[in-house]
């Protein structure tokens, strides 16, 4: 079930630990890949961002994308891509960690 670690790449590390161990995703791939993808999704924000000028939508987008690292990098764009950010994380990170165990438990 390597695979499943995959699943929980959008929230960050301590949520998705607690999922992969719901789920029986290995948990050091789990890591791996949810650092990975804060790092990649903060390191290629400003490359794939430039052309937004909507604080919020670039906020929201960081949030998702690149969690707790993507936040960071949202407060020093401004404080409301920071707000944002804050708040997309914390959704995503409430809403993945109710419903991705519900569904891969029942489709195993």
């Amino acid at each position: 079930p390597t695979v499943l670690a995959y699943a929980t790449r959008a929230v960050t590390t301590p949520i998705a630990l607690n999922i992969a161990t719901l789920i029986q995703a290995p948990l050091a791939t789990t890591t791996l890949i949810v650092i990975l993808s804060g790092l990649i999704g903060a390191a290629l924000s400003p490359l794939i961002l430039r052309n937004i000028n909507d604080e919020r939508a670039a906020g929201l987008a960081l949030g998702l994308a690149a969690h707790a690292i993507g936040t960071v990098q949202a407060w020093q764009r401004g404080p409301v891509a920071g707000r944002y950010a804050a708040f997309g994380m914390a959704v995503n990170g409430i809403l993945t960690a109710i419903w991705l165990p519900l569904i891969i438990l029942n489709v195993s």
